[in-house]
């Protein structure tokens, strides 16, 4: 069973990738990181896949080709100031792209095989939120509210959806939430020897 983790190359994203691959998913790890995406190929056995989210025509070219039957969405980029008064409108664009518009474009290119095999599963991670990040915020509140209505949409044709807010400390926690939720859905099914 083929597991497409964005956001791979540090915080919830690595621990996701490497929690599945060592559960005996066929891992892709996502990220633009080619070096830390190497290092986790070495410690775990997953697939480095380096690009940007944001190009579109190279996901698309990626996902059609994987049909992954899992994809995790744990990339996260914010920019450095979080006085939202403050931000230029590049920064909130980036934010928007990269943490919701191309998540759900590639959400949108795997369904049609998900469609076709009845089967899969979305995870979407947002930051858990501490303090006044107006962005944050409404980027993360947006993400739990595709992923709920995702699934209200999906889940009777056999594709579910899930949302997680991972702090600074709890990789390995969402990781563990990540890897029940999609063993609840799929059995031992994904299982092979590692």
């Amino acid at each position: 069973m083929k597991a497409l983790i964005t956001g791979a190359t540090r915080g919830p994203g690595k621990a996701i990738a490497i929690k599945f691959a060592r559960a005996g998913f066929e891992t892709y790890a996502m990220g633009r990181d080619r070096v830390a995406l190497e290092d986790i190929r070495s410690e775990a056995g997953v697939q480095p896949m380096a690009l940007d989210l944001t190009d579109r025509d190279a996901v698309r070219l990626v996902v059609e080709g994987m049909q992954p039957d899992v994809i995790v969405h744990s990339a996260l980029r914010w920019p450095d100031i979080t006085d939202f008064s403050k931000l230029a409108e590049a920064e909130i664009d980036m934010a928007l792209e990269v943490n919701l518009s191309a998540s759900w474009h590639l959400t949108r290119v795997a369904l049609p095989s998900m469609l076709a095999k009845e089967s899969g599963a979305i995870i979407v991670i947002t930051p858990e939120i501490t303090g006044n990040d107006l962005l944050k915020q409404a980027i993360s509140a947006a993400g739990k509210s595709f992923a709920d209505g995702f699934h209200s949409e999906y889940a009777s044709k056999g594709i579910s959806a899930s949302h997680f807010f991972s702090g600074r400390a709890q990789h390995e926690l969402v990781a563990e939430q990540a890897l029940n939720m999609v063993h609840a859905k799929f059995g031992g099914t994904f299982l092979n020897a590692h």
